[in-house]
């Protein structure tokens, strides 16, 4: 529940936080709740890889990499393990665009970056 009054903002953004919110859809309709007519939705969150012969490579670093140099660096390989555990539920990029959709979003685009480790969808209250 956001602080903020019905049709009140311009623009709304989020990096890296959709897959860390409990219920995905009421966030979303929260999103759009704040929306004035026009406004415009931009997140960027992490995806499945698209590019060819990155999955493996993917899977290998997210899953046995990434969380021992968390530990290494911070003392927390349970917080990166978190991170990959999250990225994993999180639902693919066509359930996602759905979800904005459903929640009364209009125009939803997306733009696969780094051969899909990351999406920056795009959105607006129409």
């Amino acid at each position: 529940q956001l602080p903020l009054p019905d049709a009140s903002q311009d623009a709304s953004t989020n990096a890296f936080g959709l897959r860390n919110v409990t219920r995905l859809d009421v966030a979303l309709q929260e999103v759009c709740r704040v929306l004035r007519w026009g406004g415009r939705f931009i997140a960027l969150e992490f995806g499945g890889p698209v590019a060819p012969g990155l999955e493996r490579a993917y899977d290998t670093f997210s899953e046995q990499v990434f969380p021992r140099v968390g530990q290494w660096v911070t003392g927390r390989g349970d917080a990166y393990q978190y991170l990959v555990d999250s990225i994993r539920k999180f639902p693919l990029r066509d359930e996602v665009v759905a979800r904005f959709e459903a929640a009364g979003l209009s125009r939803v685009r997306t733009r696969v970056l780094s051969g899909g480790i990351a999406t920056l969808y795009s959105a607006w209250r129409l």
